[in-house]
């Protein structure tokens, strides 16, 4: 039983960020995923264990992280969270 999140990291002008780091961490185990942003400005956690919260950051290198706190994620699901810099 797993899920999954994915989604876009872009400049308030539109343009996609690549290179940017990405976490992902399970708030009740402190368990930390990391991801980069590729060249189109995509990130993706798959395989994901099912519950929460898990909270979702991005970290530029020339800004302020950003964080998102997510709910819990059910099976199966496909959650899609971008991120506007």
């Amino acid at each position: 039983m797993s899920a999954s999140i994915s989604g876009t990291i872009k400049k308030k002008n539109g343009d996609t960020l690549a290179g940017v780091a990405v976490r992902l961490v399970h708030v009740p185990t402190g368990s930390v995923f990391a991801k980069t942003s590729n060249d189109s400005g995509e990130y993706a956690f798959e395989g994901i264990r099912v519950g929460g919260p898990y909270t979702l950051s991005v970290l530029p290198e020339d800004g302020a992280a950003v964080e998102k706190d997510l709910m819990h994620l059910k099976t199966d699901e496909s959650l899609s969270q971008d991120f506007v810099l």
